[in-house]
């Protein structure tokens, strides 16, 4: 006959809630800085300078740029660019869309 093992009684859920969510939170915040540095790289360290990433949104990331001229220039002539090589990084596959919005 096989062995009886002895139910654990309840437990309390409190530090398992923690230990997942501490875990999420280490998670986005290695997202978050993989897409910055993705970001960085795509738009290079001078355009990084004056802009940042604000988040990413069912595959539309959100970046703020500080003046409206760089925002100009980047929403017409480099978002093509930019878009192609967020893409080309790990980082960045899952990325749709890029959202350019004034304020920084």
């Amino acid at each position: 006959m096989g062995r009886r093992t002895e139910k654990a009684g309840p437990q309390a859920i409190g530090p398992l809630v923690e230990s997942l969510l501490g875990g999420l939170s280490v998670q986005r915040s290695k997202n978050r800085a993989a897409l910055e540095a993705a970001w960085e790289s795509a738009i290079g360290p001078a355009g990084s300078r004056h802009t940042r990433v604000m988040g990413l949104d069912r595959g539309i990331l959100h970046v703020a740029v500080e003046s409206a001229p760089l925002l100009q220039h980047l929403a017409h002539f480099r978002k093509t660019e930019l878009l192609r090589a967020l893409r080309a990084d790990p980082a960045g596959a899952g990325i749709r869309d890029l959202r350019l919005s004034a304020g920084n």
